[in-house]
């Protein structure tokens, strides 16, 4: 039995305990800013100048820098739409939650909102950080599981935001259809031949556990302890065979664990060298403009 743990897997926006009332932000759509809108000489835009100079309405927190760019636009859209100025605040501390929650029982400027990954969305509660979601996220079409993530002892508390999870992609211009397993690729590469500078049939990271779960996860169970940590538990037996198979798929399919990473796999793929791959859901924007296919883990 081990303890681990839980790696981030999703992310969503909580409300501090005792807010008299809530405004949303409206992102979608939030992107860089399109042609033809106003600016002044410095690259300000009319909406940024009139966002910077307002009072604050709203205080946001959030402690991963990559939402920077995203929260900072979405706040300016929200400000043109409504009128209601969020201020936007990155946090570079080690004690995220705990800081928040110091803030909050002093009264000294703690966040209305703050981003907060899924797994710590119970110890939030727990500390009385949080506000029941009053309205039906799944309304405005947010899946099933994003709501889930949002969920503790049945209350929806947080507003889903984002997900971090694996996902397989392959190229459109091989394959006619979606593969439907591994072997599958296998059989398909044999009946059709690849391209010359075709080096791989399948890529992904294999030194991070975050993709290798899915070749071993049947042989796993898990058991909650605390707010951020799990017991896990092998089936021996099981465990021993997905590890023999995980070999036997990383022989077919001539997978270096000594050369591969994450970022290579995104070259070899728009480069074409790579037919399919394993990627983390934040990886996709990397491949922006470039065609293939996304779909769920095909079976194993």
């Amino acid at each position: 039995m081990k303890r681990l743990y839980k790696r981030l897997t999703a992310a969503g926006l909580v409300v501090v305990l005792g807010m008299t009332g809530m405004a949303v932000m409206n992102t979608a759509g939030c992107g860089s800013s399109g042609d033809g809108v106003p600016s002044t000489e410095t690259g300000e835009t009319a909406a940024d100048e009139a966002y910077r100079s307002a009072p604050a309405d709203l205080t946001l927190w959030y402690a991963d820098d990559s939402y920077a760019d995203f929260f900072t636009e979405a706040a300016v859209r929200y400000y043109a739409k409504t009128g209601k100025k969020v201020a936007v605040q990155y946090q570079d501390t080690i004690d995220y939650l705990g800081t928040i929650y110091d803030k909050t029982m002093q009264d000294d400027a703690f966040p209305d909102v703050y981003l907060l990954p899924g797994d710590n969305l119970e110890e939030a509660y727990l500390y009385g950080l949080v506000s029941v979601n009053q309205t039906n996220p799944s309304e405005n079409g947010v899946l099933e599981k994003a709501v889930e993530a949002a969920t503790y002892e049945e209350r929806v508390l947080g507003y889903p935001l984002s997900y971090d999870a694996c996902v397989f992609i392959y190229q459109t211009d091989y394959f006619t259809e979606a593969p439907a397993s591994l072997q599958a690729i296998i059989d398909y590469s044999n009946e059709n031949e690849p391209a010359e500078n075709v080096e791989y049939l399948l890529e992904w990271d294999v030194k991070d556990a975050f993709y290798d779960f899915p070749f071993v996860g049947n042989s796993v169970t898990f058991a909650k302890r605390g707010s951020d940590e799990l017991d896990i538990t092998y089936d021996d037996t099981l465990y021993q065979q997905d590890l023999e198979y995980f070999d036997t798929i990383l022989a077919s399919f001539s997978i270096d664990a000594d050369q591969v990473s994450e970022q290579h796999i995104v070259n070899n793929f728009r480069e074409g060298r790579t037919l399919s791959a394993i990627l983390d859901t934040d990886t996709l924007w990397q491949l922006d403009g470039y065609d293939y296919g996304l779909m769920q883990m095909p079976e194993l």
